[in-house]
């Protein structure tokens, strides 16, 4: 599946929907080149991470409501209550593509 944000294209991700590839997520994974789309959620956490990440929680509407830059290992994200989704993605994504809140949101 492809990440589109503001129907520009992104990067390849991958989709976590079930009980283990949402705990999984992008655990024990080293030199992460993919997203992951992890719904239904509103909150993650990168314990047994490897490296850090860029993090962007998506809103029922598919709008981008908060981005989290360089989220270390071992760290829990806050609950963002109006999130539906969550993209895990590799560190620098959010600065490459100017990603910023508002942003629509699409995956094809």
């Amino acid at each position: 599946m492809k990440l589109y944000i503001n129907r520009n294209p992104v990067m390849e991700i991958d989709l976590a929907n079930d009980s283990l590839t949402r705990m999984k997520g992008l655990m024990f994974v080293k030199n992460i080149q993919k997203g992951l789309l992890i719904k239904p959620t509103n909150s993650i956490h990168t314990f047994f991470m490897k490296e850090a990440i860029d993090v962007i929680y998506i809103d029922k509407y598919s709008k981008i409501i908060k981005i989290t830059p360089n989220m270390k290992p071992w760290k829990i994200g806050p609950i963002v209550w109006s999130a539906r989704a969550v993209l895990e993605l590799p560190i620098g994504t959010i600065n490459k593509y100017r990603i910023k809140t508002g942003d629509s949101v699409e995956f094809l």
